[in-house]
């Protein structure tokens, strides 16, 4: 069932892959068509062939960029779902490794302590900010020293999170659209975070972005 959709990202990849190759190699062989005709025909571009060569070359850039926004999100989210397979890899291997080492009695619980005491079982359910920053893939476009990350598709938040509040950190993750970074192009961070996140780990992930963007 998995491979349905695996196929349908690779095809959506691909699509994007070939569709910035396309418009970047018509580029270039549109600026190498126009400078050999200009060097080989005296008066060449005249007025008006000079106006269809701008509204083309227009046309390529546009569709370059295009190509490379959606390259580089394609990317982006096959980075974020091999992060998340191996955080879920990673916790399931830890639960089974716990399971295996807590010694059990016949039939009733943990084991008694040597004081007498059963252990305390591990708290379960808090979210930690920092692990959602890192299984997301969030350091693939964004450096956060505190993380340990280097990205540069996006923002470095410690330069642009300092004197924000909370509730602007959280817009920022789940309406990136609402206030674009200057330097930065508006659409190259998804809009699907608002969904991804639960309210508890978006809770935790923004307590974490302000904790240690703000000391």
């Amino acid at each position: 069932m998995n491979s349905i959709p695996q196929l349908a990202s690779s095809g959506a990849g691909f699509f994007d892959a070939a569709f910035l190759y396309i418009a970047g190699g018509l580029l270039i062989v549109f600026a190498l068509a126009v400078a050999f005709l200009g060097m080989r025909k005296e008066g060449f571009p005249s007025s008006s062939q000079l106006k269809g060569i701008g509204a083309t070359a227009v046309v390529l850039v546009v569709c370059t960029g295009i190509g490379a926004i959606q390259s580089a999100r394609f990317e982006q989210s096959e980075r974020r779902e091999k992060n998340q397979e191996a955080a879920k890899e990673a916790q399931a291997e830890d639960a089974a490794k716990q399971e295996a080492e807590a010694p059990l009695t016949e039939g009733e619980g943990a084991a008694p302590t040597a004081t007498g005491e059963a252990p305390s079982p591990q708290a379960s359910g808090g979210a930690d900010g920092k692990a959602l920053f890192a299984e997301n893939g969030c350091g693939d476009c964004h450096t956060l020293a505190d993380a340990g990350t280097t990205g540069q598709i996006g923002p470095v938040l410690d330069e642009v999170l300092p004197g924000m509040s909370a509730e602007m950190i959280r817009t920022s993750i789940v309406d990136p659209g609402a206030t674009v970074e200057q330097g930065f192009p508006e659409g190259v961070m998804p809009s699907g975070y608002g969904d991804l996140f639960t309210p508890a780990e978006l809770d935790a992930l923004v307590a974490y972005l302000s904790d240690v963007t703000g000391k």
